[in-house]
């Protein structure tokens, strides 16, 4: 768990912001890129919105509109080791639940395996939606503290669909998931970010797709592209293979929405 978070989800419900079906329609954009940048902080607050379109370019700009670093480790490489080792040693657990009705098969794990399996071969926006949504359903909210009586713990699947979990382990949920489903390694990152909002540590996942990034959230139903969700400061990402470090300053981000302004 990401302890900070723990509080505030906690006296909101499942996801900590309650029942959120998408994320916000962007606002008529500022022509300035700094009130820009102020209206794109202020995005996602709870609503009923519509889908925003983001522009396909390629800007240089790591996930939500940082400047990254490949580094070797960091302060959570321990907890994603760990699950990644249970994981493995699952995987049969999975696909004997993927094949059979059996009261052995947790209700919820295998309501998970039948979902991916109809998911396969979709269109990969169509994935992304689905399964987002499915998860943030699927999954019972419950901080770490009250679960497992401990403030970190980062479960595997099995896991977590026979107890509860909070941010990062729909998070993972999520990004292998979307491994099964065909998306590459390199399209893919758990990223652990600041809620400047909130003033708490979140967990997401980030999807890159046609050149576009999207985030699947546990506050969001909808995936929703990066540049409107900037009140999201990334700290850490990571996929199977490499981990980046996050800088973000005031000026980087500046750059980050007038490289959007310069195609609109």
């Amino acid at each position: 768990m990401l302890s900070a978070l723990a509080g505030a989800q906690a006296k909101h419900g499942r996801n900590g912001v309650g029942e959120i079906a998408g994320p916000l329609a962007p606002a008529p954009a500022p022509r300035s890129a700094p009130a820009r940048l102020a209206a794109l902080q202020d995005l996602t607050q709870p609503s009923q919105p519509s889908e925003p379109v983001a522009p396909a370019i390629s800007t240089g700009f790591g996930v939500l509109g940082s400047m990254e670093y490949k580094v070797t480790k960091h302060k959570f490489s321990q907890e994603w080791q760990s699950v990644r080792r249970r994981i493995e040693g699952e995987r049969a657990l999975y696909d004997y639940c993927a094949n059979a009705k059996s009261d052995l098969c947790p209700k919820k794990l295998s309501q998970w395996r039948s979902k991916l399996a109809a998911l396969k071969g979709q269109d990969k926006l169509r994935q992304l939606k689905e399964l987002n949504r499915f998860v943030n359903h699927l999954v019972s909210y419950a901080d770490d503290k009250t679960a497992f009586g401990k403030p970190d713990h980062w479960s595997n699947p099995a896991e977590l669909l026979q107890t509860s979990g909070d941010c990062e382990d729909y998070a993972i949920l999520k990004f292998f998931s979307l491994l099964e489903l065909g998306f590459s390694n390199e399209q893919l990152r758990l990223a652990i970010v600041r809620d400047s909002k909130r003033r708490v540590l979140h967990a997401v996942v980030s999807a890159e797709l046609d050149g576009k990034t999207y985030i699947l959230d546990s506050l969001f139903d909808r995936p929703v592209s990066h540049q409107y969700i900037l009140k999201y400061v990334p700290i850490y990402s990571w996929n199977l293979q490499d981990h980046w470090a996050h800088i973000v300053t005031k000026k980087i981000r500046i750059k980050f929405v007038e490289s959007f302004d310069k195609v609109a």
